[in-house]
C-alpha cells in the first residue's frame, strides 16, 4: 500500500473486508495518494468483489478518480461565502443599529396611535433582522 497515505491504510483494509464479506455490493472510499514525499492528491474509489463460478469472491475491482481540484474549489467557494456573509453582516449591522437607536429616541407622547404602531413594527422588524444577521454570522463559522 505504498500508493496510499499511511493514515488511510486501515480504511482501505476495512473496505476490502466489506467487499469480501458482501460480494456484489459496491463500497466507496476517499483516500489520499502520494505524488511526492510531501504532497498528496485526494481520490474517490468504488470497490466491488469479483466472484468466481461458485460465487465465492476471489478478487476486487476498483475504479478511482482524482477529486483534489474539486475539494479545493469547494473549500475556496466556502471561504468566499463566509467572507461575504461576514462583510454583509458588518455592512448591514451599522445602519440597523442606527435605526434601532433612532426608534428609541422618538418621543412617543407626540405620536398618533397609528404612528406608534408603525414605530413598534419598525422596531420589531429591525430586531428580527438583527437576529437573522447574528444567526447567519454564527452559521458561517
Amino acid at each position: 500500500m505504498n500508493d496510499v497515505h499511511p493514515d488511510d491504510h486501515q480504511q482501505v483494509q476495512e473496505v476490502v473486508k466489506h467487499c469480501f464479506d458482501n460480494s456484489g455490493q459496491f463500497f466507496s472510499i476517499t483516500i489520499r495518494k502520494p505524488v511526492s514525499e510531501e504532497n498528496y492528491i485526494t481520490t474517490d474509489w468504488d470497490f466491488i468483489a469479483i466472484a468466481d463460478e461458485q460465487l465465492a469472491p476471489h478478487g476486487i475491482m476498483c475504479i478511482g478518480y482524482e477529486i483534489t481540484h474539486l475539494l479545493n474549489s469547494i473549500d475556496g467557494k466556502r471561504k468566499k461565502i463566509n467572507d461575504m456573509i461576514n462583510a454583509q453582516s458588518h455592512i448591514i449591522r451599522r445602519p440597523l443599529a442606527n435605526i434601532l437607536g433612532l426608534v428609541g429616541l422618538i418621543d412617543r407622547t407626540a405620536l398618533t396611535p397609528q404612528n406608534l404602531q408603525i414605530i413598534d413594527f419598525l422596531k420589531t422588524s429591525a430586531l428580527d433582522l438583527d437576529k437573522a444577521l447574528i444567526q447567519m454570522a454564527q452559521n458561517s463559522e
